[in-house]
């Protein structure tokens, strides 16, 4: 494997295990949860203005991708607990 392959995979992987713990808590669960409400994941982003709805298709794109992440991260062929030596 390529060197920065396995690099990018592992930076992955600690961004996931990182996601894992913060689903964790139920302070981290609520902050989430405020953040993808915020991205309106589940509001249209219709608009006469393109340039609006070029900007709220952008952040709900961002709150599409976190969604994503915390699927990901909720399974437990994606996460990795190393013990540090």
């Amino acid at each position: 494997m390529i060197d920065h392959e396995k690099a990018r995979r592992e930076a992955r992987l600690a961004e996931m295990n990182d996601l894992a713990a913060v689903l964790k808590t139920e302070e981290g669960i609520r902050v989430l949860r405020r953040l993808m409400a915020r991205c309106g994941i589940l509001q249209p982003s219709l608009s006469a203005d393109t340039l609006a709805m070029a900007r709220s298709e952008g952040i709900r794109y961002v709150g599409l991708s976190l969604l994503q992440d915390i699927r990901e991260a909720r399974r437990p062929e994606t996460r990795c607990h190393r013990v540090s030596p």
